[in-house]
């Protein structure tokens, strides 16, 4: 007895899990949630039953490895990929939300997340968090959609020390970044900045400022040195 299923083997549906599948397949009026899950519905049905299940596997193990590397992170998304070196992840009593095919890539050096009692650090769906990142987080910072942070990018919601009283940490202010937004190659964002969505910020900058959305910023400390066309904006990693 087989247990692919038809519409898996090119025959006609034989099974019941089959023709729910095609049926959430089929375009049609619904949630975003639910619109989702019918492109991935319908893109995993035209590969044929080997790539599936070849495709099946790997994302199993996948999904079990990142399990285990990210133990101290509240809640991890479907899809979640972590590449190369493990991250390392100081969480002293802080909250991480990783959204849905979050992917920390890390060939060399490894992603660090450090955060004090009750911060939280939340990174929205499919953002790319590349080598040596390292986000200080003791009161919130939120990571928008389709994020792209670059290699040794520097993300900070304190200064940690008082200009006078050095040993002492100052208020935190929260960090916002918006969707669509590409941090650079080394780039520092400091304390209480919000930047807009699809806003560019250049390597090596350091953003003391909120960003408007579709501005491209530069320099030490960042400025302003280009607008951009929203009507020109693809979004990034398109399903």
């Amino acid at each position: 007895m087989s247990y692919i299923p038809a519409a898996l083997s090119g025959s006609e549906p034989s099974s019941l899990l089959t023709r729910v599948a095609r049926r959430l397949a089929a375009p049609g009026s619904g949630s975003p949630a639910a619109e989702k899950l019918r492109r991935k519905l319908a893109n995993n049905l035209a590969l044929g039953w080997p790539e599936l299940l070849s495709k099946s596997f790997r994302f199993a193990k996948s999904t079990v490895t990142t399990r285990c590397l990210l133990h101290d992170v509240e809640r991890v998304g479907v899809g979640v990929r972590v590449e190369g070196v493990a991250p390392v992840i100081d969480n002293r009593g802080g909250i991480i939300v990783l959204g849905d095919d979050v992917v920390l890539s890390s060939p060399r050096t490894p992603i660090h997340m450090a955060l004090r009692l009750n911060a939280v650090l939340r990174i929205g769906e499919r953002t790319w968090v590349n080598d040596g990142v390292w986000f200080g987080c003791t009161q919130r910072i939120t990571i928008g959609e389709r994020v792209l942070i670059g290699p040794g990018v520097r993300i900070f919601d304190n200064d940690y020390h008082d200009f006078y009283q050095r040993w002492r940490a100052p208020a935190a202010r929260p960090v916002t970044i918006g969707d669509d937004v590409w941090i650079a190659s080394d780039a520092i964002v400091l304390r209480g900045v919000e930047i807009g969505r699809g806003a560019v910020v250049g390597a090596a900058s350091v953003v003391l400022e909120d960003v408007e959305p579709f501005t491209v910023v530069v320099g030490n400390p960042a400025r302003v040195v280009k607008r951009l066309d929203p009507q020109l904006f693809e979004p990034s990693r398109p399903d």
